[in-house]
Formats: structure tokens, C-alpha cells, sequence
């Protein structure tokens, strides 16, 4: 017997008529970790539908799920708002697929790219991440981002995947790996002051945060309270240069968007860090020799000095 899969489970396909009143029925259905709905599409479909351009080339997408005897809409939230807004029905292929399992529902809301594209946010989401982390949404993405950053040195948030990228699902596996590193770090990061608010939700500050968590837990610790609150850090001391080095990063950033410089991508925030950290955990200093303002990325110079 072959293996069962998403490719091979059973679906039943037929064509619908849609009105108000069905419509409203099937949402209140809706999957209950889906994602928002998002009232300018919802009006833009409006909109299409009254204009009679409106095409319903995509299936209304729904999961009978064995386990719990229930349907669940899983795809087609906004278009069916949509129907209700217009007050006009409309004919819809609608594809009905029967789940063992409430675990095979995410999986199969993982696996949907079609109408209004998902992002990782939204199967951060759909596979209850937060909940079972103790992570906000807003910190599970961006964990999420961060693992893809470490693994494959690659961008998490693309619209859609491209050809030999992994799934959302495969992302989300990974993170889950790493939630303790991400716990200890998103409670240091919630004291972090000035601009550190903003770049320690970047993803190569989480990414190297979580990486040296996971080898040094103590002493990455007391590094990463350092950089991002500079509380008591004399201005030698290897997490001070890292506190100005980032914030200098926002700085340019913020005065001119548009700048193209290498170390202020991921690539070069993650190389000021590498510079830091191994500096602090051989007990070397660290100062700039130029002054704050006149530092130019590609020509400041360090100036390592081993402690007596």
C-alpha cells in the first residue's frame, strides 16, 4: 500500500453556487488559525465582482477531518467576504479534502499557495507555533526567519516558494529546535535600549544570538544583556564597540535608506557580531580608533587589546 501523503489523500471536486447566506455559513467555519482577514483585498475582490471581472479560477478549499466529524474552510476567506460585500453569488469549484487527523490540517494549510499568497507568518500561525512556545507571533516569525538565515543562509519571507526552496513547514520543524535558545534571547531582548529595540529584531542579531546561546549559554547571556541594554559596560569592553557598531547600522539606515554598504546587510551585522563575541569570550578589548562620526564601515580599523 502506497504511504499516504497530501499528494494522494482523498478530494472530492464539484462546482457551487455561491450566495450570501452559504457563504456566511461556510466562514464561520473557517480554520481557526487562519489568517486575518484583510479588508482591502476583501474590497478590491468586491469590487471585481460588481465590475463583472472577477474570475473564480481558484477552488474554495475545504478539509473534512475524521478525527473531530467537522469541515473546516481552509482556503477562500476573502473571496467568500467578498461574495457577501457584493451581495452576488457566484459559481465556485469547490475541493473538499478528508483528513485523519486536526495535525493534518495545518500541514495541508502549509502546503496551499494559491488566491491571496500565505507567508511564513501566516503558517506560523496556522501550525499554533506561539502557542506552543510561549512565543508572541511577532517573535515566533522572526525565530522562524532567523533558523532559515542560519541553515541555508537564505531570506524566509519570500511570496511564494521558488524552485528547490524548502516548504513553511519544513521552516517551522527547524525553529521548533531552537525554541530555547529564542526564549532566553526575546526575554533579554525586551529590556534592550535606544535603537536596540529596533535592529535586535533583525535576523542575523537573533541568528547569532541564538547560535552562541546554544554553545555558551552563560556567557552569551551576560554578552547579549550588555549589547542590547549597555547597562554598566565600560567602553573598552567588546559589547560596548558591539552596542555602537549596531546602532550605527540604524543610524545610516535611517539617514539614507537608499545606502548601499555591505556590513549594513545581514551578511555584515552578522560579521560586526562575530568580531564582538570573539573578542569577549577570549577577554579581549575592543575600541574604534576613529570617532563614531566619521566611521566609515569598510575602513574602521579595530584596535584588540589582549587583558593583562
Amino acid at each position: 500500500m502506497a504511504k499516504k501523503t497530501l499528494s494522494n489523500i482523498n478530494c472530492d471536486v464539484e462546482t457551487e453556487r455561491i450566495g450570501v447566506q452559504k457563504a456566511k455559513e461556510y466562514l464561520s467555519g473557517t480554520f481557526e488559525r487562519n489568517r486575518p482577514v484583510v479588508n482591502s483585498a476583501v474590497k478590491y475582490y468586491a469590487d471585481q465582482i460588481e465590475k463583472g471581472d472577477f474570475l473564480t479560477s481558484t477552488p474554495i478549499i475545504f478539509a473534512y477531518i475524521e478525527e473531530t466529524i467537522r469541515y473546516v474552510l481552509v482556503d477562500g476567506q476573502h473571496r467568500l467576504s467578498a461574495v457577501i460585500l457584493s451581495k452576488k453569488p457566484l459559481d465556485f469549484v469547490v475541493q473538499t479534502y478528508t483528513l485523519e487527523t486536526e495535525k493534518e490540517l495545518a500541514d495541508l494549510y502549509a502546503t496551499i499557495d494559491i488566491g491571496r499568497t500565505r507567508n511564513l507568518s501566516d503558517n506560523v500561525r496556522a501550525h499554533g507555533f506561539p502557542e506552543e512556545t510561549g512565543l508572541t507571533q511577532l517573535e515566533s516569525t522572526r525565530l522562524a526567519a532567523a533558523i532559515e538565515f542560519i541553515l541555508y543562509k537564505k531570506p524566509a519571507f519570500t511570496n511564494r516558494p521558488r524552485a528547490g526552496s524548502r516548504n513553511y513547514k519544513d521552516k517551522i520543524q527547524d525553529s521548533i529546535k531552537w525554541v530555547p535558545e529564542a526564549q532566553v534571547y526575546f526575554g533579554i531582548a525586551k529590556n534592550s535600549v535606544g535603537g536596540m529595540k529596533q535592529i535586535s529584531t533583525r535576523k542575523a542579531v537573533i541568528a547569532a544570538a541564538l547560535i552562541t546561546l546554544r554553545g555558551y549559554p552563560s556567557k552569551a547571556r551576560e554578552f547579549w544583556k550588555g549589547v542590547l541594554s549597555l547597562d554598566n559596560i565600560s567602553n573598552t569592553d567588546p559589547r560596548h564597540a558591539c552596542h555602537m557598531k549596531l546602532s550605527e547600522v540604524i543610524s545610516i539606515r535611517g539617514k539614507n535608506s537608499g545606502l548601499s554598504n555591505s556590513l549594513t546587510t545581514s551578511y555584515g551585522i552578522a560579521q560586526i557580531i562575530a568580531v564582538c563575541w570573539n573578542a569577549y569570550i577570549s577577554n579581549r578589548s575592543l575600541s574604534v580608533i576613529k570617532p563614531m562620526k566619521t566611521i566609515v564601515f569598510k575602513r574602521c580599523r579595530w584596535r584588540e587589546e589582549r587583558d593583562a
